[in-house]
């Protein structure tokens, strides 16, 4: 977001308050609430425009917002896609700066993602997996600490996937796999 007036589409489009903007971002309400009084055509300061550009990703935690987004971006995961997805996959595998745990880490969202038949662990490995190809995240890749937040997006989804297979009580993915 660039501009007041982008603020206020977002805020209307997903009618949140700014007390709600400000748990998602690291940004007082009141801050916000200044932000909103100025001209529509006023340019957010850079510090605040990099965080408000983190309401962009789906929130991990929330199997419904991840599969919203997908559908308002139009990435629609049939078969040529998840082909698609698997060759990025491979590829980034071969050339991301990453430790072993971290690579075992991917594979297991991977066999989640293409073999699971939980569409809920699914979408929330398929989310991890887009965010970790995708090198233009809240962290660029080519950044010295580039994969720090692909780690944290990995390892959310992980949880979120045990939390979810042992409140049904299967449990094929382990906390200490991960």
């Amino acid at each position: 977001m660039k501009t007041v007036a982008d603020l206020k589409k977002y805020l209307e489009k997903n009618k949140f308050s700014p007390e709600e903007v400000s748990l998602k971002v690291n940004i007082s309400n009141m801050t916000l609430r200044r932000l909103l009084q100025k001209a529509p055509q006023t340019m957010i300061p850079k510090k605040y425009s990099l965080q408000l550009e983190r309401l962009k990703f789906p929130d991990m935690s929330n199997v419904q917002n991840i599969e919203e987004y997908l559908n308002q971006t139009g990435e629609k995961i049939d078969g040529k896609k998840i082909d698609q997805v698997r060759i990025e996959l491979d590829t980034k595998l071969k050339t991301a700066p990453v430790d072993q745990s971290f690579k075992d880490k991917i594979k297991m969202l991977g066999k989640v993602a293409f073999t699971s038949h939980n569409r809920k662990a699914q979408v929330i490995a398929i989310g991890a997996l887009l965010y970790f190809i995708n090198p233009f995240d809240l962290i660029p890749d080519y950044l010295p600490f580039g994969y720090v937040d692909d780690l944290g997006v990995v390892t959310i989804a992980i949880a979120a996937i045990i939390k979810m297979k042992q409140g049904k009580g299967e449990i094929k993915l382990t906390s200490n796999a991960c």
